[in-house]
């Protein structure tokens, strides 16, 4: 579990169902602002369509109002029915005068900003909650305008029921399909992780088992175009520089031992020669000469086997000249004098 945790197919998996969480979770916020405020919008607007209709009616009421002629009225012109309709008559001063049968026997609580609003001739909307109701009621407080004076206040109010019903399938609508969404997005986005990286995994057991051994093989490479090729090729031009790396070592290793075992037969010859008699102290020292002469010369050689290993590697240049061939020939003439004397041979 705890692999599965670490894996970068987990890790890709979580981070796109978070990102995909994010955005549904944006969505369905935006989604469900924008279809409350146009619900609630919808009923301003009839309570507002009721209020115009019941202030515009009140010169046929010169003493008060008629609220069951008027909800019948309202019911006929504009579809409106009295249920859940809750409506109240105030003079200016925000005194209750009639109300509707729904808000007996307690009328709707006046709001002292409200009144203060229609008095002034503004319309003002606001939502009541009121114990006795269990649905909260928007209310619309209308100013009653006669000979461009205020003479009385009218508030209708609506059961935001069907509103509050309609808001809450949706909600919970929103949250079933963000959380579907998210578990088909974790489930795509575990299976196109899977597909994406198995590349990867075949890069992975491909790498496993090149070794010392057999630096000639490389890895598979299906599209060089992508991420996982590009790494692939990677992978290759760093197995070749290896292999590269390892016939070098190899070469100098055998060059050394080619080139060492030489000089150290000559040391080897000379000095088994000087012990197998008794000998001068100046023969002597021309052999521990001769030894050092052979030990320069090897050290010498080493350099030049290092120089020539970098620069195969291309970490160096060499400075190519000509040089008399006879010099060199005295040279291995004298380093194989010594053997050729130890056998007799001239």
């Amino acid at each position: 579990m705890k692999m599965v945790r670490s894996s970068i197919r987990f890790k890709l998996t979580i981070w796109y169902a978070a990102v995909m969480g994010l955005v549904l979770i944006f969505f369905g916020s935006t989604l469900y602002l924008t279809m409350s405020r146009a619900l609630y919008s919808e009923v301003d607007s009839r309570i507002k369509g009721m209020a115009e209709v019941m202030a515009s009616s009140s010169h046929t009421f010169p003493s008060h109002f008629d609220l069951a002629q008027l909800d019948m009225m309202v019911a006929e012109n504009l579809g409106f029915t009295n249920q859940g309709k809750f409506i109240q008559i105030m003079d200016n001063t925000g005194t209750v005068g009639e109300s509707s049968v729904s808000l007996s026997p307690q009328p709707l609580p006046i709001s002292i900003s409200a009144v203060k609003k229609a008095a002034n001739k503004e319309i003002s909307f606001d939502t009541l909650r009121i114990e006795r109701i269990k649905y909260p009621i928007r209310m619309i407080t209308y100013p009653i305008i006669e000979k461009g004076e205020v003479a009385g206040i009218l508030q209708i109010g609506t059961s935001l029921e069907t509103l509050q019903n309609t808001l809450q399938v949706l909600f919970f609508t929103i949250l079933l399909g963000i959380l579907a969404s998210l578990a088909l997005a974790s489930f795509g986005g575990w299976f196109m992780a899977k597909k994406s990286l198995s590349p990867v995994h075949d890069i992975t057991i491909a790498a496993r088992t090149i070794t010392s051994k057999n630096l000639d093989q490389r890895i598979e490479v299906a599209n060089p175009n992508d991420e996982v090729g590009m790494l692939a090729e990677t992978y290759n031009d760093m197995i070749a520089r290896l292999n590269n790396s390892f016939r070098q070592m190899n070469q100098f290793s055998s060059d050394v031992s080619h080139e060492l075992r030489t000089p150290l037969t000559i040391m080897r010859g000379e000095m088994e020669v000087a012990l197998r008699a008794q000998r001068r102290p100046e023969e002597y020292r021309e052999v521990i000469a001769s030894g050092l002469e052979e030990v320069e010369r090897m050290s010498t050689m080493v350099e030049e086997l290092l120089l020539l290993s970098k620069a195969e590697d291309g970490a160096s240049m060499l400075n190519l000249s000509i040089i008399p061939l006879h010099s060199l020939l005295d040279t291995i003439y004298n380093n194989v004098l010594a053997l050729a004397r130890g056998k007799r041979i001239d």
